[in-house]
């Protein structure tokens, strides 16, 4: 990030307009937006000025306020996340895939979260179906254990349910 020049506007802006401005930035306003609010105060700032403070000082703070939350979603479980906030991360990963000069390793962070989550959703699928399966099965054995019975010695019988204790 560049120091900003102390003849600047940016430079001389008050603390809280330099804070607004800047938050007008994280939530994708544009420079025609920023520069009538300063004009609010008084102040007159061009829009190329603005586009060189975009570029020099906002875009920079992004990207660690971006690298900052991929690490602490990265030490996160995504067992906890529900849909939207995967949808969240999902965006997130679409917007900095995007942008100029984005980081490599907070997208693949990010993107390893989703992955993870997914995965997470296939496995609970999974051990669904196969929980399913096995009581349709247990149900089977018991039902043919049943009409067996009609016509096995008590032995045999015996034998069978010893072996079902094993499903």
């Amino acid at each position: 990030m560049k120091k900003l020049r102390q003849d600047s506007v940016a430079a001389n802006l008050p603390p809280y307009l330099r804070d607004a401005v800047d938050e007008m930035f994280f939530s994708g306003t544009t420079y025609k937006a920023v520069q009538e609010r300063v004009a609010e105060d008084g102040i007159t700032w061009s829009l190329t000025s603005i586009a060189q403070y975009y570029h020099n000082h906002v875009q920079p703070l992004m990207a660690t306020r971006r690298k900052d939350i991929a690490a602490k979603l990265n030490k996160m479980d995504a067992e906890g996340l529900d849909e939207a906030s995967l949808q969240a991360v999902r965006m997130t990963v679409f917007d900095l895939a995007s942008a100029p000069g984005s980081d490599p390793k907070t997208l693949k962070i990010l993107m390893d979260l989703v992955i993870k989550a997914q995965q997470m959703k296939l496995d609970e699928r999974k051990l669904s179906l196969l929980e399913q399966k096995a009581a349709e099965a247990k149900r089977l054995a018991e039902d043919t254990l049943n009409s067996a019975r009609k016509g096995l010695s008590a032995e045999t019988i015996a034998e069978m349910e010893e072996r079902l204790k094993l499903l």
